[in-house]
């Protein structure tokens, strides 16, 4: 701790900061904890993405994103609230014999805010984001995969924030399932052996897109489940007021156009978005209907030829 405050590591330090108020809360000193968390002041938000190794054996992702930037149905976004509130008054629900949710599974497609949630939620509670790849986790060896999943968690307990564990399919793949599917069992239930710990005081995340390869005992892991689908029309009416709203004209905020973006994902409604404004400065022109609507075909065209490929 003394060296990451002389090395001007500041999110370290303060993270460590943290650790030991937790300590104290746990001996049953809250006011110690509240005093010491009060000396460093609120953690410092970073509006950039950082990627850097740990240990070499994971990615390290720290991400800050806000709630405004998750366009996502009012049932998902009262569960987020949900979670964020419990992990800050986890110590309150201690006391009185309750536990925080803190094992989480994210389910639904790609492109419909599983990991920004993630991220939310690290932003929320000013915990840094750590994503976790689970098809980079596993090799042909089960000896090997399982040591660095011990690693993983034993860094878990370490150091507190929020762990995303993405791509959880990959592991009940037929790519790797074809090596040995007793291995892969294995890795499975000690990933899972792992999750029933609850020494740590971090958020563990699991993110799929393919629930249906998930066994049933597999849900009962976990503390919450939030399932992710394709936007409706509101919430597609939501991502272009919210990205285009004082960038275009009003014309393009109409039902036609939030029927036509139909099918897209959130990620794709967005990079809509953005090519719709990248043309508008360079073109020097605003952004009308069917410049918009031109867009968004361009990503369905786009869409369809990598559904093909996949």
């Amino acid at each position: 701790m003394i060296r990451a405050h002389f090395n001007g590591n500041d999110e370290k330090f303060k993270t460590m900061v943290l650790q030991i108020a937790d300590y104290e809360a746990k001996k049953g000193y809250p006011a110690n904890a509240e005093e010491i968390k009060n000396m460093i002041g609120p953690v410092k938000k970073s509006h950039y993405a950082q990627s850097l190794k740990m240990q070499n054996r994971l990615d390290i992702l720290e991400e800050r994103v806000t709630t405004e930037n998750l366009i996502v149905s009012f049932e998902i976004e009262n569960k987020i609230k949900r979670i964020i509130q419990e992990y800050k008054k986890k110590d309150l629900l201690e006391e009185k014999g309750l536990r925080n949710r803190a094992k989480l599974l994210l389910t639904g497609p790609s492109g419909t805010g599983k990991t920004m949630t993630a991220s939310v939620i690290a932003n929320e509670l000013y915990l840094p984001l750590y994503i976790i790849n689970f098809d980079r986790l596993l090799t042909k060896y089960g000896d090997e995969s399982s040591m660095k999943l011990r690693e993983v968690f034993s860094y878990i307990k370490k150091v507190r924030g929020v762990y995303l564990f993405d791509e959880f399919e990959a592991i009940l793949s037929d790519k790797n399932l074809e090596h040995d599917h007793g291995e892969m069992q294995k890795i499975v239930n000690a990933f899972l052996q792992h999750l029933e710990d609850r020494v740590f005081c971090s958020l563990i995340i699991v993110a799929t897109g393919e629930p249906c390869f998930l066994k049933k005992s597999l849900f009962r892991c976990f503390d919450d489940v939030i399932e992710y689908h394709y936007p409706d029309e509101e919430q597609i009416m939501r991502l272009f007021r919210t990205k285009l709203y004082g960038k275009a004209s009003n014309t393009i905020f109409s039902e036609d156009v939030y029927c036509h973006a139909s099918g897209l994902n959130h990620e794709e409604i967005v990079n809509v978005c953005e090519d719709a404004i990248k043309d508008g400065i360079l073109q020097e022109h605003v952004i009308t209907k069917p410049h918009l609507i031109g867009f968004i075909n361009d990503w369905k065209t786009y869409k369809k030829y990598k559904e093909k490929e996949v």
